[in-house]
């Protein structure tokens, strides 16, 4: 193995042994959520100015078409609400007047901007986490805050300026979505899930109010520093939970004043780093610790709430398979831990869950099968399931040749997964499916050699090119070639990935994704002689930009 790819997996090894969960982009979502909730803070003037210097021209946040939605009315809220407070020292301006017009302006082209997403009746909802919760709740805190403020006269200019918008409409519930074979489901119910209901703890009329099942953990409220604040905003400034305030502080700290999606998502980060690197024939280095920490979340946990909310069944398997391949099984069998996530079809990501996973599932059956492989004494008990998981991913597959997930907003990320799980464990069935989607993959290459629903990125050409790599049929050295290169352009550019990861609003893992790509250059070295150029970590993404936001050449 080249020193190069050591020394790169030795340096993603080590940042994920950290376990610090810095290198995640940052939310625009929770952001908004500490402006309104927790202006005391470290951090409040910062996370002012991150929201004022990210609104668009068109007057949205966030990521592209309805993934703007639930972005946009949280800071709208947010700014709406110092905008109409009579006290506006928080933000930078020469003077008061300054402040409130500058407030007014960004609510302004928020609240237009709003009612534009809303108004289109006709689209599905956001795939986002808790979608369906949230913009009912912050449509419902912009109203209540829109009615009295149209109705001031502290300054003339501020009324006449949002008296306009009245109120925001209220939008549709419940609305039905395609029913066509393959179709991905909203991911944003937590119905039967009461321990991920602390996750919305901020929507005030959210399943977290009806249950205890929102408790701190590591300074937490379901892993969202949103929650947190609401939670900690429930009660007297100084009854507030220490343990909370710091949390929270230190997380604003870390990032400068703006905080993202997640925190922590050590356990997370951790079992999908160090599977991907498995999975590449990188796993000699892991280190004790982190071998440690893959036992703990395939078997320290209990029928009852994950400690992290992204610790559902796709982490537990994940997990057991990196242990499987690391030949640290130990002497029973532990993958029958996930016979809890067990259906007569397939498998859950939590007991209960209405929403069905494919790359969870293509994770359960790499666990049952890489447990097989190294047990051959067992594979009669989990032929079974073998099967049934595979028959399941082939009948999800969409007619283009595509798989889609509720984790991502990229179909390339789940196709990958699957088709690499099929084409090593899956049984009969699991290469012709695989075939389709190398076709499709092949199908939809930009022509600059990159692949991606929005424009080309050095994570989606990652998941393309496994994909392409995992097909059972021999494919064309120039469509490898003119993919091999544009990753190393995207990779080596050094801009950091795009969210595309699904949590209240896109997020991005940056050491999950480094780890995707450098286990497919390492793939591909067996091919082209690429440089290490595309060994340096990843900055953090900030934001989409509005000149990020093209015409998809797939929809997610």
């Amino acid at each position: 193995m080249p020193a190069a790819d050591r020394a790169a997996a030795d340096r993603l090894l080590a940042r994920a042994a950290v376990g610090s969960g810095v290198h995640l982009s940052l939310s625009v979502y929770e952001t908004a959520r500490l402006v309104r909730l927790a202006p005391w803070v470290w951090g409040h003037h910062a996370r002012i100015d991150y929201l004022m210097a990210l609104q668009r021209r068109d007057g949205t946040w966030g990521g592209p078409d309805l993934y703007a939605l639930v972005p946009t009315l949280s800071a709208t809220e947010a700014l709406l609400h110092l905008a109409c407070a009579r006290d506006r020292s928080p933000i930078r301006a020469e003077r008061r007047t300054d402040a409130a017009d500058l407030l007014a302006a960004a609510a302004d082209r928020g609240l237009g901007a709003s009612r534009r997403l809303l108004g289109r009746a006709s689209r599905p909802r956001p795939r986002t986490l808790g979608a369906d919760l949230l913009v009912p709740y912050l449509v419902n805190e912009i109203n209540k805050t829109l009615r009295p403020c149209a109705a001031t006269d502290t300054l003339e200019s501020l009324p006449r300026r949002l008296g306009r918008h009245a109120v925001l409409p209220s939008p549709h519930q419940g609305r039905e979505r395609g029913a066509a074979k393959g179709a991905v489901p909203s991911s944003s119910s937590t119905q039967g899930l009461p321990f991920l209901a602390g996750h919305f703890w901020e929507d005030s009329g959210g399943p977290a109010r009806e249950t205890a099942a929102a408790s701190p953990v590591d300074g937490m409220i379901g892993s969202s520093p949103a929650a947190t604040a609401a939670w900690l905003a429930r009660g007297p400034a100084d009854e507030r939970d220490g343990r909370c305030v710091g949390a929270l502080d230190g997380v604003a700290r870390v990032h400068g004043g703006p905080v993202p999606s997640l925190w922590p998502v050590t356990g997370y980060e951790q079992v999908k780093l160090v599977a991907t690197l498995v999975r590449a024939g990188l796993g000699a280095a892991v280190p004790p610790s982190l071998r440690e920490r893959l036992r703990w979340q395939a078997t320290g946990g209990t029928d009852e709430a994950p400690r992290e909310v992204t610790g559902d069944c796709g982490v537990v398997s994940t997990a057991l398979y990196a242990l499987a391949e690391l030949g640290e099984l130990g002497g029973r069998c532990p993958v029958e831990v996930l016979r809890r996530f067990e259906t007569a079809t397939h498998f859950q990501r939590w007991p209960g869950d209405p929403v069905c996973s494919p790359v969870a599932n293509a994770h359960v059956l790499e666990a049952f099968g890489a447990h097989a492989a190294a047990r051959p004494g067992h594979r009669p008990r989990h032929a079974p399931v073998i099967s049934k998981i595979t028959r399941w991913l082939c009948g999800r597959q969409q007619l283009s040749g595509r798989w889609e997930d509720p984790g991502h907003a990229s179909p390339y990320y789940a196709t990958s997964h699957i088709s690499v799980a099929l084409s090593r464990f899956g049984c009969r069935g699991a290469s012709s499916a695989v075939a389709r989607a190398a076709w499709w993959v092949r199908a939809t290459q930009r022509p600059d050699g990159s692949w991606g629903v929005w424009r080309g990125t050095a994570e989606e050409t990652a998941y393309a090119l496994q994909t392409l790599l995992a097909a059972p049929h021999q494919i064309s050295q120039d469509l490898l070639a003119r993919g091999a290169a544009a990753l190393q352009r995207l990779a080596a550019a050094g801009t950091g990935h795009p969210p595309l990861w699904h949590g209240k609003d896109l997020y991005a893992p940056a050491a999950v994704i480094d780890a995707a790509i450098l286990a497919v250059t390492c793939r591909l070295r067996r091919y082209f002689p690429l440089t290490s150029r595309a060994y340096s970590l990843s900055p953090i993404h900030v934001e989409h930009s509005g000149s990020d936001c093209t015409e998809p050449l797939v929809g997610p």
